[in-house]
């Protein structure tokens, strides 16, 4: 939903599409979350907390779309703080309950998944000159080579890192909050990588 109206959400400033859109997400992260309580001993508490966090935060922002336009905008980032807060809450008295492995393989997929927008840039960077440019092939195939081999270098340079290994030996509070939030600089500065290579087909 939100992927399909993305024009209309930045364009036109519908911003209930993307409310809309997350409230879906999160009432099937909370069945999950719900399987989770029922069916896991151990993860009750973590299970709870997710919950009552995933809607009380969504409950937040279908009355953010009722605000006033002069509380919108300090709404939002008070919101965006609670957002980032709510899963050290909800982790806050049932810490040692995760696996490492799995949480390296989870942020190595989402890797991946930016890595796509990136390997879209490349291509469009290609097609763009291939259809709008008078250079010669031999250029053009350089030029595509050396975008490729900068796409697949940042994939070579982020699993050389035994990201398992690492949480596993370190298994302390701040070691999870810290790979789990250090994540989003990593994916903003590989999506910046294939958003500016758009940008460069596009002017």
């Amino acid at each position: 939903m939100i992927a399909a109206n993305i024009h209309q959400f930045y364009e036109q400033g519908l911003t209930w599409i993307g409310v809309t859109g997350y409230a879906i997400m999160r009432l099937a992260s909370c069945s999950q979350w719900w399987r989770v309580y029922r069916q896991v001993p151990g993860h009750q508490k973590v299970a709870w907390r997710s919950m009552v966090g995933l809607l009380g935060l969504q409950a937040l922002w279908i009355s953010w779309l009722f605000l006033p336009a002069s509380l919108q905008t300090p709404a939002l980032f008070l919101f965006i703080l609670a957002e980032l807060l709510m899963p050290v809450w909800a982790r806050s008295e049932q810490f040692d309950n995760w696996h490492p492995g799995h949480i390296a393989e989870r942020y190595g997929l989402l890797t991946i998944i930016v890595l796509g927008e990136g390997v879209v840039g490349v291509s469009n960077t290609i097609q763009y000159f291939l259809t709008h440019s008078a250079s010669a092939a031999s250029s053009i195939i350089f030029l595509g080579s050396s975008l490729v081999a900068l796409v697949f270098s940042l994939w070579w340079l982020y699993f050389i890192v035994p990201f398992d290994r690492i949480l596993n030996k370190e298994r302390r509070r701040h070691d999870l909050f810290l790979f789990g939030y250090g994540h989003f600089f990593i994916f903003a500065s590989i999506a910046g990588l294939g958003s500016m290579l758009n940008l460069v087909t596009e002017s």
